[in-house]
């Protein structure tokens, strides 16, 4: 069903979203406590690099928070809540939709925490 893929896509994008932009800022924090240890043998470039290089384990360790803040966001579009309507309507339970929702992000985590 077009229903299903919407869903799951703009829930995707929702998380992937907020990734970023918790990333970005995580980014920027760590960044200027780097500044404080610039000295003749650590320069500016040695700084972004160590953020940049850090920033994958940075980032899985606040992959939950970023799923649940991104899916709670998701649930603020009128129209997304329209299309889980329409499947409710064609006879679709809520449970089984969430057993399907959730095993999608539970994939995602574990491929997450293997990398």
């Amino acid at each position: 069903m077009k229903v299903y893929r919407y869903i799951f896509f703009k829930a995707l994008l929702s998380v992937l979203g907020v990734t970023l932009i918790i990333s970005l800022i995580d980014i920027s924090f760590n960044f200027f406590s780097q500044i404080e240890d610039i000295s003749s043998s650590y320069s500016f470039r040695d700084a972004l690099v160590f953020v940049f290089m850090s920033q994958p384990f940075r980032t899985r360790e606040f992959l939950y928070l970023c799923i649940v803040v991104g899916l709670l966001a998701t649930f603020i579009d009128q129209r997304f809540l329209r299309s889980i309507n329409v499947l409710r309507q064609a006879g679709l339970k809520k449970f089984n939709f969430m057993n399907v929702l959730s095993s999608n992000l539970n994939l995602m985590i574990k491929a997450c925490e293997k990398a």
